[in-house]
């Protein structure tokens, strides 16, 4: 969140003119946990989008010594589903000789809790509201949420030998499940933002590797040729196609960069229009195709002349030369990349097939996400800077469409991107 001009970034879409009391809460939030010495906190703030829970860190700048606040935001079904219900359910909170009939935590207890606006954000069921009762209230640096406990009435006695007399303040064995939850809950964040610093120092010497290799073959060629070492004319010529294919390269590298840190700051303009979607495949192709001459590799176009889409063209050619790159880098030398299109009902599908080794199922969804490598990417092609995908994501979405993967025909992968068909040409 930008604190000074209120702009922000949520699931991927632009919320210009945030509403200032959201950036005043997460930067009050900021600076409570810097007055308290505490690293992590997080808080409920409503946005155009409805509420959310935003986990907040605040950092100081050793070079400036500026405090900077940050950090994300996750819709409260995430924060159900994906922390506080799997740690609920993997940790025993009574010791297992306490109650060994018992199977699991939500069958002596029933756990709700609500935002401090009362707005409910996780409950494991509507059991036990005849048994013993109590709630405490987190403080304003954990969200300020109520956590209330419901016990099954059945077994509150095997809790302690001879049974609860009477209202005794059986709550601090529960509460200290509840504080366990909540104990959860920040450590993930912790990992979750060490996880993106991770992946962030990773982005940065991709891309170095990146720069440095085509750079190095420019110089090269260049130097070749400035010196007069070219044996002959044609080598000449040879050496001047490598400066312009390496020169290729950078500008695909750099557009990548900067269409990812366009749609970061929700400051992309796109002009969809009428596009024929032939000559800006052909036209994508015929420029990467000098990149992938020496491997042997063939890139074979098969979209109808019929076919128009609303799209802007250069974002659409940035989306195959993508998608061409990934074909060519995990693929094998000597592999043809077919590049095809079909109306489907009401869509317009365009698909790049490779005879790469693909990828599994259970990873189709993640590899759309920026900075993620597959250790299978990895192995095949060490290069890359994990924004590819994501970057064709993003332009597919801001043009009105999406993006799957599957298996291709050929054993490798298929990627597919779906878009608004056009009544007439472009």
């Amino acid at each position: 969140v930008d604190r000074t001009f209120g702009h922000g970034v949520l699931h991927g879409r632009p919320l210009p003119g945030l509403a200032e009391d959201v950036v005043a809460s997460v930067v009050s939030l900021g600076d409570s946990l810097a007055a308290g010495g505490l690293r992590y906190g997080f808080t409920t703030v409503t946005t155009p989008l409805g509420d959310e829970v935003a986990f907040v860190t605040r950092r100081r700048d050793s070079a400036t010594g500026a405090d900077f606040t940050y950090g994300f935001t996750v819709p409260p079904t995430h924060l159900a589903t994906r922390i506080l219900d799997p740690a609920f359910r993997s940790v025993r909170l009574v010791p297992r000789h306490l109650l060994r009939t018992v199977a699991a935590n939500d069958d002596y207890l029933a756990i709700e809790v609500t935002s401090s606006e009362g707005r409910p954000l996780y409950a494991t069921g509507e059991r036990y509201r005849d048994g013993p009762t109590d709630a405490l209230t987190l403080p304003r640096i954990r969200g300020a949420f109520t956590v209330r406990v419901h016990l099954n009435p059945s077994i509150k006695d095997a809790l302690i030998p001879g049974g609860i007399p009477g209202r005794v303040p059986w709550r601090e064995m529960v509460m200290s499940g509840l504080a366990l939850l909540m104990t959860i809950t920040v450590a993930a964040f912790g990992l979750r933002a060490a996880e993106l610093a991770r992946l962030r120092a990773d982005f940065a010497t991709s891309v170095t590797h990146e720069l440095r290799t085509p750079l190095t073959q420019i110089r090269l060629a260049a130097e070749t040729v400035a010196l007069g070492r070219s044996r002959s004319p044609e080598a000449t010529v040879r050496s001047m196609e490598h400066v312009v294919a390496e020169t290729h390269r950078l500008q695909q590298l750099i557009d990548n960069v900067l269409s990812f840190s366009r749609a970061e700051r929700g400051n992309r303009e796109l002009a969809v229009v009428p596009t024929r979607l032939r000559p800006v495949v052909e036209s994508a192709a015929e420029r990467f195709a000098p990149l992938v001459a020496d491997r042997r590799i063939d890139i074979q176009v098969e979209v109808p002349e019929s076919l128009a889409v609303l799209a802007d063209a250069s974002a659409l050619a940035q989306i195959v030369l993508n998608l061409i790159d990934n074909a060519a880098r995990y693929g094998p030398d000597g592999q043809m990349i077919v590049i095809g299109a079909a109306a489907r009902g009401s869509r317009v599908e365009l698909f790049v097939d490779d005879q790469g080794p693909g990828i599994a199922p259970r990873d189709r969804r993640r590899v759309w996400d920026a900075y993620v490598r597959l250790d299978r990417a990895r192995d095949a092609a060490p290069t890359g800077t994990g924004l590819g995908l994501a970057v064709v994501r993003e332009l597919a979405e801001a043009q009105g469409g999406s993006g799957r993967l599957e298996g291709s025909a050929a054993g490798g992968l298929r990627v597919v991107i779906s878009l608004q068909p056009s009544d007439r040409p472009g």
